[in-house]
């Protein structure tokens, strides 16, 4: 059914101006008929959506899609227990006041989260770091890789006192060497 508020809004002014039933112009303007007749009656604002009010607004949810994008970017994924934490973290520091349920969010209402946002990102199976790097360590990719380097290191005239490597600090993404 279609759901704009210039179709519905045609819907109700063929009803009030007497032209068209509710049910007539329901099906004639493809909404729906109990949605038309509330709005009509000013029980619901003609922008209202059915069912129970979203818990977070569109720029809040912007907003998560936004700082996900940007953790992805510096490959910081969430697990869905941390999104859930982040989203909750979100809905508590909101300048709007509503109720919240204790149980708030589910783990299908995140999961309906990243449906409703699959352009933006998606969901992943986690993989061990030095699994996928053998795979992926072919001579050709290695060799790539250190040209690149290279290039960068000598476009931007990085000193070799400026450069770090993780294995002399001890800090790993696999967590210990044990």
């Amino acid at each position: 059914m279609e759901r704009d508020a210039p179709t519905i809004h045609a819907a109700m002014e063929a009803v009030r101006s007497k032209r068209m039933s509710t049910r007539s112009a329901a099906c004639h303007f493809g909404v729906g008929r109990m949605m038309l007749q509330r709005r009509i009656s000013g029980t619901v604002k003609l922008t209202s959506r059915n069912g129970r009010d979203p818990k977070l607004t569109a720029g809040e949810e912007l907003g998560i899609v936004e700082a996900v994008n940007e953790r992805t970017l510096h490959a910081q994924c969430f697990t869905m227990t941390e999104l859930a934490d982040f989203i909750r973290v979100c809905i508590e520091n909101s300048q709007y006041t509503r109720v919240v349920p204790d149980t708030f969010p589910s783990v299908t209402y995140v999961k309906t989260f990243i449906k409703r946002h699959a352009a933006q990102f998606s969901t992943r199976s986690a993989q061990a770091m030095e699994a996928v790097r053998a795979k992926r360590s072919t001579v050709e990719v290695v060799e790539a890789h250190y040209a690149n380097i290279a290039k960068v290191l000598e476009d931007n005239n990085v000193e070799p006192d400026c450069i770090w490597n993780l294995d002399e600090t001890g800090a790993s993404a696999q967590g210990s060497h044990n």
